[in-house]
């Protein structure tokens, strides 16, 4: 007797290939039914990172002329720059109308039709994570219309300060800001987003990743004093920074993390006991302190305790006037090329936590662990 095969629910189709994560088994996928095809493309070009050199960017930017319906299901796009092949970066841009998070890196100042083609994508509403990465020359316009979404980075970013900026049709709603670089080009792009006759481009940002510099002319501590109101959450690379973190009073922050780098002397920098101290007289409420310690352990001797104890965290503690409400202070030991070396490494980074955090012990506060010691470059993104 002949049956009849009942046809899946679209709808199941897609929860079922939404939970095969290996790219080899979603192209099966695609072979065992004409209704998974739409399926399989869906979650195969749901992420794309678009090859540049060798004319792979125009490659990819005919395949999706050709395939436009592949445009749509992007959702995750990282693309390159290239001087040899600008019309195809433009065309790229112009057909993923649906795309969440957003990449671009290297340099475009060359190419005339790339701001219009950014700005054109930075006004979908779908777009909710911008990173610029390694970009010279960046229009004010487009930082000016970055600024509407929420998540944004801006790394080895300068802008074109020569430009006069028009009148902008975006409203600002950006909430996370990381500022990856330092010296003149971050500073522009501050006293930009500072500017008085600008949008008020600070009043919604919570989240705030920063690198100081000495040379800075105070352009963190400016802006941080503008995102004020508004900051919640604050990660600081001090970089070569040799005195203590210069910070603003931020009343509403609760979250803090500090990179702390350990060179070659294998010593802590020498700024990191007032360096606490600044925390806990700008931030009043803070509930969570994270320190990540960056090293290279080409030998486990790190001299952690030179300093002696931190009088902050000491034996007092439990008498504090400051810290109130810590809940938790998190201590990352972040470490490449460990091999052999990492245990011996973290036994006395463990040890050598608890003795210069003493007031601690016996509570829930403190934490250590090992993480991944991705190099800042190369660190993923949100």
């Amino acid at each position: 007797m002949l049956t009849t095969m009942i046809p899946l629910p679209q709808e199941l189709v897609d929860a079922i290939i939404d939970q095969v994560e290996d790219v080899p088994t979603v192209k099966c996928c695609a072979l065992v039914s004409g209704s998974f095809i739409s399926s399989a493309q869906r979650k195969l070009f749901r992420v794309v990172r678009v090859p540049v050199g060798r004319r792979k960017m125009t490659n990819y930017s005919h395949f999706l002329g050709e395939s436009p319906h592949i445009a749509s299901y992007i959702r995750d796009l990282t693309i390159g720059t290239h001087s040899d092949e600008p019309t195809a970066l433009i065309d790229i841009l112009a057909v993923v109308q649906n795309v969440q998070r957003l990449v671009l890196h290297g340099t475009a100042k060359d190419n005339p039709g790339f701001t219009p083609a950014v700005l054109n994508c930075l006004s979908r509403p779908t777009l909710e994570r911008l990173h610029l990465r390694y970009m010279q020359g960046v229009s004010p316009t487009i930082i000016s219309a970055a600024m509407a979404v929420p998540v944004v980075t801006f790394w080895c970013v300068s802008m074109d300060a020569t430009e006069e900026q028009p009148p902008s049709d975006f409203a600002p709603r950006i909430q996370q800001l990381r500022l990856r670089n330092s010296g003149p080009a971050v500073l522009e792009i501050c006293n930009f987003l500072l500017h008085p006759r600008k949008h008020l481009y600070t009043d919604y940002i919570e989240y705030v990743d920063i690198r100081m510099d000495s040379e800075s002319e105070d352009y963190d501590y400016r802006f941080l004093s503008a995102c004020a109101r508004t900051l919640k959450f604050l990660a600081i690379d001090p970089g070569g920074l040799v005195n203590t973190i210069n910070l603003p009073y931020l009343p509403y922050v609760l979250g803090v993390e500090i990179e702390i780098y350990i060179d070659h002397t294998r010593q802590l920098p020498s700024h990191f006991p007032s360096t606490l101290e600044r925390l806990a007289s700008s931030l009043p409420i803070v509930e969570t302190i994270t320190l990540s310690f960056a090293v290279e352990p080409l030998r486990p001797e790190i001299a952690w305790l030179d300093q002696g104890a931190l009088p902050i965290l000491g034996p007092s503690f439990k008498d504090r006037a400051e810290f109130l409400h810590l809940r938790r202070v998190h201590c990352k030991l972040r470490a490449r090329n460990a091999a052999s070396y990492m245990t011996p490494l973290f036994d006395h980074f463990v040890a050598a936590m608890e003795m210069k955090m003493s007031g601690l012990q016996g509570t829930e506060i403190l934490t250590c662990a090992v993480v991944d010691a991705q190099p800042r470059f190369t660190a993923p993104l949100p």
